[in-house]
């Protein structure tokens, strides 16, 4: 940033798409940039009187910034949103800041918008009409599914692109009165995802690990899988280029929580061209860590150990019920997964919902099964088995055609089940309950899933779907107490 200036800057908020907007002028110091947030803070009557339906700094002539400046940003917008209850946010920042941002504003309401265009159709202060079209791709499949969910519900007409190509190849046409690429970043920037899968977790680092890589990994669900009694822990290293020094430490510090805990961490399949010998050495010379070649051979290794574990040993009795929290907790998931399914032409006259019952996974002979995981104060896997006439409905709703082949329908089920993931996350964030979801899988074939799940009793929910039966089975110890 600039050097300090001798004049004083000060700056009003300008009314752009109903947002009042603070953006500061090309150059300006980081001293006056202190003084020009110090008067924001007290501007709380200007504000009001202006009547935004919110309130957004801009850093379109701010191309870098300290994380402590940065900071005083977010908590000024975070302090001034409390003070005159009006959505608060930021816009218009580089790849650079943004990751800095995400970390900032991880416990805050801010909204992160990549221009004031979106931020305006967030808050709906440009008006969408019923034949408005509107096509979305975000890298983030859990913003785009809440963008969908959101945009149908206020009546637009919305078409989620396969991937950048279909992106690119849809938004030359004239049809979309908004197309909406990456709404809050350029890059994808979270270094590591999860999920459980044949006995064991895993782990998938990529790019450059950093600081963010201990808010990415949330060490606190991790430990409260240890205390599930998962026991194999496999980390793919394959994608990862570089670790700075906190980054591998934290690798460590997990590591030997893992093994205080009768857990193990396998790293597997690093790329010796792209991560330093240094660092490999870190990782080797640790005895809470054991390396191999490839997810193959860790797979081996932890079952040859006893360490694969099957989800039927990780409490299932014959003789179980529904415990007293199953019956809340269920209706959360029901009533979010039917409102996400209404988005794609669900009668609300259909909603005839059984009754929550224990049952198998193997008495539900239907293929089409999709399937997610969260994690957290509300664990359990959903699953949900759709008829062949349902997936194709949902594809001419999204996608205006069929799925051509077996690959579009798996993806087709998994991002409907991604959507339903979001939403929940975003229902559960509502009553202050913190969970992490999992990434989507999908399954053509009952057996399929079997062999991916294993045979396990959980609680069966019975519904409809476009005139069809629709299966919602869920797996969570805390579903189930043992009589």
């Amino acid at each position: 940033m600039a050097t300090d200036s001798k004049q004083p800057i000060t700056i009003k908020p300008e009314m752009i798409r109903g947002l009042a907007v603070y953006e500061p002028p090309e150059g300006i110091s980081e001293q006056d940039l202190k003084r020009v947030l110090a008067r924001i803070a007290e501007q709380t009557v200007t504000v009001r009187a202006l009547q935004p339906k919110g309130v957004f700094f801009s850093f379109k002539n701010i191309l870098e910034i300290s994380k402590e400046l940065l900071k005083a940003v977010v908590d000024t917008l975070d302090t001034l949103s409390k003070d005159i209850k009006t959505p608060t946010g930021v816009v218009n920042y580089t790849s650079a800041i943004f990751q800095s941002l995400e970390d900032l504003t991880f416990n805050t309401s801010l909204i992160l918008a990549k221009n004031l265009k979106i931020a305006a159709l967030f808050l709906e202060t440009i008006r969408l009409n019923k034949h408005d079209n509107i096509l979305i791709y975000d890298e983030d499949k859990e913003a785009a599914s809440i963008l969908y969910s959101d945009f149908i519900s206020h009546g637009a007409s919305v078409v989620l692109a396969k991937d950048k190509r279909d992106f690119k190849s849809k938004a030359q046409t004239n049809q979309f009165a908004f197309k909406i690429f990456d709404s809050r970043r350029n890059d994808k920037s979270i270094s590591v995802s999860s999920g459980f899968k044949m006995g064991y977790y895993f782990y998938n680092f990529k790019g450059y690990l950093n600081d963010s890589l201990i808010k990415d990994f949330e060490l606190d669900l991790h430990k409260h899988r240890l205390r599930e009694g998962f026991k194999a822990f496999l980390f793919d290293f394959s994608k990862v280029t570089s670790l700075n020094s906190r980054a591998l430490s934290f690798i460590l510090q997990v590591a030997k929580e893992t093994s205080e805990e009768k857990g193990h961490i396998y790293i597997h399949s690093i790329n010796k061209e792209k991560l330093d010998e240094k660092t490999i050495k870190h990782l080797s010379q640790s005895n809470t860590i054991k390396i191999y070649g490839s997810l193959e051979e860790c797979f081996r290794h932890a079952e040859a150990k006893g360490y694969i574990i099957r989800t039927r040993d990780l409490g299932d009795k014959t003789q179980i019920a529904l415990s007293k929290e199953a019956i809340t907790k269920i209706t959360i998931y029901v009533k979010t997964i039917l409102e996400v399914l209404k988005t794609y032409g669900l009668d609300p006259k259909e909603k005839k919902i059984s009754k929550p019952g224990v049952s198998s996974i193997s008495n539900i002979k239907r293929d089409n099964i999709g399937i997610i995981s969260f994690d957290g104060d509300l664990n359990a896997t959903v699953m949900l088995f759709f008829t062949d006439k349902q997936v194709e409905f949902i594809s001419h709703t999204i996608f205006g055609a069929a799925t051509a082949n077996s690959d579009e329908k798996k993806d087709l089920i998994a991002e409907v089940l991604n959507t339903v993931g979001g939403q929940i996350k975003l229902v559960t964030s509502n009553m202050d309950i913190p969970i992490s979801i999992s990434l989507p899988e999908a399954f053509l074939k009952h057996e399929d899933l079997l062999s991916f799940i294993d045979e396990r009793k959980g609680v069966l929910v019975e519904t409809t779907f476009h005139n069809e039966p629709l299966e919602v089975f869920f797996i969570g110890s805390v579903l189930l107490k043992v009589l």
